[in-house]
């Protein structure tokens, strides 16, 4: 979160904790903040590093920067040549972690549409109620 309220230097040294501990999603969060310079000294082959150690924890957005790096080469701002053999390894890899947090975003969905769809039951439950009390009140 304090990537994006802009306060990147503490957001870098809770990169470097979570990373250190060998956290993905903070070893990614590190190495943008090294590709883009924000809160630390730009260093691409820092960024690489902890971008890379991500990937290989399966971290997808990891994957994905790595995927896309071998297939533009130093246009993706990563210091690699294009190299079409380690992006088909990383797209390999990228594949399975994907369906995986699709199958999980979907479970989720389901889950909400679930409690959703209880408590629109419940509201016509407690609506019926309230119709029949204020019914009953007028016979009276």
């Amino acid at each position: 979160m304090l990537d994006y309220t802009e306060a990147d230097e503490e957001a870098v040294g809770w990169y470097i904790m979570a990373a250190a501990q060998g956290d993905p999603a903070g070893a990614f969060g590190l190495g943008r903040m090294y590709l883009s310079g924000e809160g630390i000294k730009k260093d691409p082959d820092q960024a690489l590093y902890w971008i890379k150690f991500a990937a290989e924890k399966d971290d997808l957005n990891a994957l994905k920067v790595m995927e896309h790096a071998y297939r533009t080469g130093a246009d993706s701002g990563l210091k690699v040549a294009v190299d079409l053999k380690q992006a088909q390894y990383w797209e390999a890899k990228k594949i399975p972690v994907e369906a995986a947090a699709l199958k999980v975003k979907e479970a989720q969905r389901q889950a909400y549409l679930k409690k959703l769809y209880e408590k629109q039951e419940a509201l016509k439950k407690e609506s019926k109620e309230a119709a029949k009390n204020a019914g009953k009140g007028q016979t009276k």
